[in-house]
């Protein structure tokens, strides 16, 4: 199965370690034959421009010359050996609605960026994008955690990073905490007698032998290694610490607001923690 992205967008927020962002997005668009675009978006709280990018007259004012970021982007295309055409676009402030404005086909486009700890998590919280941040300067991933829940809802990505990143090595892992804790620290089970408990003990018992179940599963049918977590860490310090100890270059994740373990808070911290790249994806609805 190929991968669904027709487009790709590297959204730009720094113009440090511009080239090899843009090296990423070069090299998957000339190997997928996708469109490239270049968002650059210059956040003035944010980030500070070299004199270079600036009006000669409004150094003081710090004014962005959007034409010399253009220009000097365009460049490093270039030097890139980009294939197929290119457009850029350099805008100031409001990331997330020059990119909402920019994309619409939100089903087949890749957005490429480099991780910022504020901008990352609006973009993941505020569009339905699918979002491939860089956090290290990887030249290839060997190992990829795949975090996984148990209702087939990450079944359409798997086959995707399968065939983007074909030399790696996949791991699944499910955190059995993000389903049991929300369970126990719940104010109907926390008032329940000490006998209603120990059932319930009992019955979590069953539950997750299922889930173990279901999970073994998944690791014959994909013909994958697996990580079934079950600690009794702080909520997400097990996951955290499992990927970190692991050495990942990547870790994948798919949004779900009616699932804990992928709302946006959660993936917020896990991408605050966590070292790795993150492939983040997100569906329109």
């Amino acid at each position: 199965m190929k991968h669904k992205f027709k487009r790709v967008v590297i959204l730009l927020n720094d113009l440090e370690n511009v080239e090899s962002i843009l090296k990423k997005g070069v090299l998957f668009a000339n190997e997928h034959n996708a469109l490239l675009e270049v968002l650059f978006v210059h956040e003035v709280p944010l980030f500070e421009v070299p004199d270079y990018f600036l009006s000669n007259e409004k150094i003081s004012e710090t004014i962005l010359d959007k034409e010399k970021v253009k220009e000097d982007i365009e460049k490093q295309l270039e030097t890139l050996n980009f294939e197929n055409e290119q457009v850029v676009f350099v805008y100031a402030n409001d990331t997330v609605d020059r990119v909402l404005n920019l994309i619409k086909a939100s089903e087949e486009t890749l957005v490429l960026t480099q991780y910022h700890k504020e901008l990352s998590s609006q973009l993941v919280e505020k569009t339905p994008y699918t979002y491939w941040i860089v956090k290290k300067e990887e030249k290839e991933y060997k190992n990829i955690a795949f975090t996984i829940d148990l209702q087939n809802k990450f079944k359409p990505y798997l086959p995707i990073i399968a065939h983007i990143f074909p030399k790696a090595t996949i791991e699944l892992i499910h955190n059995y905490r993000y389903m049991l804790d929300p369970i126990v620290t719940s104010q109907d089970y926390l008032i329940v007698d000490t006998i209603s408990k120990e059932v319930d003990i009992e019955l979590n018992q069953v539950v997750r032998d299922q889930k173990i179940k279901i999970f073994e599963e998944y690791q014959e049918k994909y013909e994958l290694k697996g990580t079934f977590l079950e600690g009794d860490g702080i909520f997400n310090d097990d996951l955290i610490q499992y990927i970190q100890n692991k050495n990942f270059n990547l870790t994948v994740l798919h949004r779900d607001n009616d699932d804990i373990f992928f709302t946006p808070t959660l993936i917020k911290d896990l991408m605050e923690e966590i070292t790795t790249d993150f492939f983040i994806f997100q569906s329109a609805s």
